[in-house]
């Protein structure tokens, strides 16, 4: 695993070593919507990515859960091809909790699995996704664990 820096080197994740970011062309494509995630990091097939994406929610409130939960609701409900997994939280070292859901889609070069979840760093919430062919769904979960587990707000020395 290697360190990266998000957001503007206010937070650190740590990814797989051969993941690096995914070129301009290749995003647009692949997320051709506004939307799209802010950072994507893919390994050299560009088959398994991990895509970060950070949310000002101006609360202290805990939101991970109850958002995760709203967006899965949204996503399977739109997407009724979509095959619904598993579901669950993820806490760090430093009992940061992260909730997350998973499902599979049918693509273009086969099934895909999707995992999508939302840890929250007080008014600040990281959305981390990943995205990985199906048969490779064991490892894209350890990839997404140990992903979510050492996302952190960097420490700054004032």
């Amino acid at each position: 695993m290697k360190i990266i820096e998000l957001f503007e080197k206010q937070y650190v994740a740590y990814i797989p070593m051969e993941f690096k970011e995914l070129p301009k062309e290749l995003l647009l494509m692949k997320y051709p919507m506004e939307q799209r995630p802010q950072i994507v990091m893919a390994d050299d097939t560009y088959t398994t990515d991990i895509k970060f994406s950070l949310l000002d929610v101006n609360t202290m409130e805990k939101i991970a859960e109850p958002l995760a939960a709203s967006v899965k609701r949204m996503i399977l409900d739109a997407n009724t091809s979509y095959k619904y997994i598993e579901e669950g939280t993820i806490k760090d070292e430093k009992g940061n909790i992260a909730s997350f859901f998973s499902f599979c889609n049918d693509v273009s070069d086969g099934i895909a699995l999707n995992v999508i979840g939302y840890k929250q760093f007080g008014k600040r919430v990281i959305n981390i996704s990943l995205s990985c062919p199906f048969e490779s769904k064991e490892i894209g979960m350890e990839i997404y664990v140990e992903t979510v587990k050492r996302t952190q707000r960097k420490l700054t020395l004032a």
